[in-house]
C-alpha cells in the first residue's frame, strides 16, 4: 500500500509540475499551511536565544514515500516561506542534508556540510541523544507546545484528506 501511495504521490507531483503555469502545486500550498506550523514554532523558540540560525533540512534525499511526500526543493520553500512571514531572510540560512543513516559518523557527517555551529536546538531524541553523546555542542531541547503532528498530516494527505486542521 505505501508504495502504491508513493507511486500516485509522484503521478500526482508529475502533474501538477506540468499544469503549475504561475499556479503553486496546492499540495505544497496545504502542507506549508500546516506541516510546518510546528517547525516555525520551534523555530522561534530558538530565534528567542539566536539572532542568527544554521536551519538544517535533513534526509535531503528522500521524497515521494509516505514518510516524505515532498522533495527537498519543496521543503526548502516550504521553510523558506514560513520564516520570511516572520523574520528576514538575513537571519537564518537553509541547508538540505542528506542522510547517511550511520549514528556513529552522523554528528561528523552534519558537521562536515554545515558552516560552524555552536549550539543545537532540537525536538527530535534521536537528534539530542547523538549530540549529546558527541559532546561537541551543547543541545537545547525544543518544547512541543502545539498539538500538530507531522506525521498524521503526511497521512491525511496522501489519502487525499482536505482537513488537515487539528483541535487548538
Amino acid at each position: 500500500a505505501a508504495r502504491a501511495d508513493a507511486e500516485g504521490l509522484r503521478r500526482e507531483k508529475g502533474a501538477a509540475r506540468r499544469q503549475r503555469g504561475g499556479e503553486a502545486d496546492q499540495r505544497v500550498e496545504e502542507g506549508h499551511e500546516l506541516r510546518h506550523l510546528g517547525h516555525l514554532d520551534a523555530i522561534k523558540q530558538a530565534f528567542r536565544k539566536e539572532a542568527h540560525l544554521i536551519i538544517m533540512i535533513g534526509s535531503a534525499e528522500d521524497n515521494f514515500i509516505p514518510q516524505e511526500p515532498f522533495t527537498a526543493s519543496e521543503r526548502y520553500q516550504m521553510t523558506e516561506a514560513s520564516l520570511l512571514g516572520e523574520f528576514s531572510r538575513e537571519r537564518f540560512t537553509l541547508i538540505p542534508v542528506r542522510n547517511i543513516h550511520h549514528y556513529n559518523l552522523w554528528v561528523a557527517h552534519v558537521e562536515a556540510l554545515l558552516p560552524p555551529f555552536f549550539r543545537v536546538y532540537t525536538g527530535s531524541p534521536l537528534v539530542r541523544r547523538l549530540f549529546l553523546e558527541s559532546k561537541r555542542h551543547p543541545v537545547i531541547t525544543i518544547r512541543k507546545n502545539l498539538k500538530i503532528s507531522a506525521t498524521e498530516i503526511r497521512q491525511r494527505m496522501l489519502h487525499g484528506l482536505r482537513d488537515l486542521r487539528f483541535p487548538e
